[in-house]
């Protein structure tokens, strides 16, 4: 897939020009709420960062992550270790996907067993294991208006740096017992990609 360039020139002390980030989302819907909700909270340009919802499997993200990288500074996968379905199956290509992105310099934000246990951390410590449908009926108990995978960011993201704790306190804990991603099952890493954006300007204070 072929993009125009979007590196834009730095000029010290400019709040406006900086680091630019393309985020490709293995779903095309809860992630991209999220993410560009972080995007509209920080007064981000699309030309800054770019969020892509794929719908596809994690290494098709990984691809087209990869396919960015030319002309923006970073380029991050979103992507769950398990598949969609109650079952628990891990995607057939998840460690593929994960060694191309160490290879070609793509950054990797994964949850295990999906994306929503990242929304769910942002209101409750999590590590028994879990299935994704069972995070989402907990979500749906948070009052965040969570249903049919939409939600209110407004309602989720106050309580991002909660999150960020949880995710560190989690990945802690999860990565000393296993060494290998599928096996870390209640896990993120979302929370290194949401530290990268936060860092990428200080957000306007009339912006809630």
């Amino acid at each position: 897939m072929a993009h125009e360039s979007r590196r834009l020139s730095r000029r010290a002390g400019s709040a406006n020009e900086g680091e630019t980030i393309a985020i490709v989302c293995e779903g095309a819907k809860t992630e991209k709420i999220y993410l560009d909700g972080v995007r509209i909270q920080r007064r981000l340009a699309t030309a800054r960062l770019r969020v892509v919802g794929l719908g596809a499997d994690p290494l098709r993200v990984v691809e087209e992550a990869e396919s960015f990288l030319p002309d923006f500074d970073h380029a991050w996968a979103v992507f769950d270790v398990e598949a969609a379905g109650p079952h628990g199956t891990p995607h057939r290509r998840l460690k593929q996907a994960i060694a191309r992105a160490e290879r070609s310099g793509v950054k990797c934000a994964i949850s295990h067993p999906c994306f929503e246990l990242w929304l769910l951390l942002h209101f409750r410590f999590h590590t028994a294991y879990i299935q994704n449908e069972a995070v989402r009926a907990k979500l749906r108990g948070c009052g965040c208006d969570y249903e049919d995978k939409g939600f209110d960011f407004s309602k989720v993201w106050p309580r991002h740096q909660a999150a960020i704790r949880n995710a560190r306190d989690l990945d802690t804990r999860q990565c000393a017992s296993f060494p290998d991603v599928v096996d870390r099952n209640p896990w993120t890493s979302v929370h290194e990609l949401i530290l990268q954006l936060v860092a990428l300007v200080q957000p306007d204070p009339r912006v809630r």
